[in-house]
């Protein structure tokens, strides 16, 4: 786990570094050569490292987080014997989650559900311009409902850590958003707010997951579940 917490505040930096600092730099470089080479270059590096952009590697290192919760959650199933289907759950939820990440699902599906309800309003306020919002906020809410009785029986320590790692989340992909949503429809998609809040929403939602993968390890550890893995000789 401290790996996974090294690259994602490596990733940080690398969008500190790439969008801000480096963005400076090739200002002053460009008015002294003329070669386009190094704008194109510095562009597809803002195009990897920047946090607030899809398909980079900053989305693939997220899905790969949540891959493995997916995964985690069902080796614990498999291996369980009280409240398994629970796990199962978890790890499907986590499926979805890892697919939503990678294609985008809640700007294109979600985004349908949630303009219908934004139609109903006389005005949308600048928290709900963002339509896919409104649907994943109550799907989240329901979620935590479903898993809350199961989550009163894990143990303390698992349960604390499960509890510190949604608040992070959601924290993160629900009550920044909101922010940002509503800062983007005031002042702009470039406005200095969400140039700030961007980088810390993916970091935090990260670090909510790595937390979660954490607790998962730790439950296994704590159960005495041991992933085997063994190569038969096939001569």
């Amino acid at each position: 786990m401290k790996l996974l917490l090294f690259i994602a505040l490596s990733l940080l930096v690398g969008h500190v570094v790439v969008v801000h600092l480096a963005f400076k730099a090739l200002g002053v470089f460009s008015q002294s050569s003329n070669l386009p080479i190094f704008e194109e270059i510095y562009y597809a590096l803002y195009n990897q490292f920047h946090l607030g952009k899809e398909g980079n590697i900053s989305t693939y290192f997220s899905t790969f987080n949540l891959a493995l919760a997916s995964i985690l959650c069902y080796v614990i199933h498999s291996t369980g014997k009280k409240a398994t289907y629970h796990w199962l759950h978890l790890s499907l939820l986590f499926v979805f989650l890892s697919v939503d990440e990678s294609a985008q699902l809640h700007e294109t599906f979600g985004g349908l559900a949630g303009s219908e309800f934004n139609s109903y309003l006389e005005e949308v306020p600048p928290l709900l311009s963002w339509a896919w919002m409104v649907p994943y906020t109550v799907f989240t809410l329901l979620i935590g409902l479903y898993f809350l009785k199961f989550t009163l029986m894990l143990p303390g320590k698992t349960r604390n850590l499960f509890y510190l790692s949604g608040a992070i989340f959601v924290f993160a992909a629900l009550g920044l958003e909101f922010c940002e949503a509503h800062f983007d429809t005031l002042y702009g998609p470039d406005n200095v707010v969400n140039q700030f809040l961007f980088p810390i929403e993916e970091l935090l939602e990260m670090v909510g997951v790595i937390i979660f993968n954490y607790a998962l390890l730790d439950y296994l550890m704590l159960n005495k579940k041991v992933l085997q893995f063994s190569f038969k000789d096939r001569k």
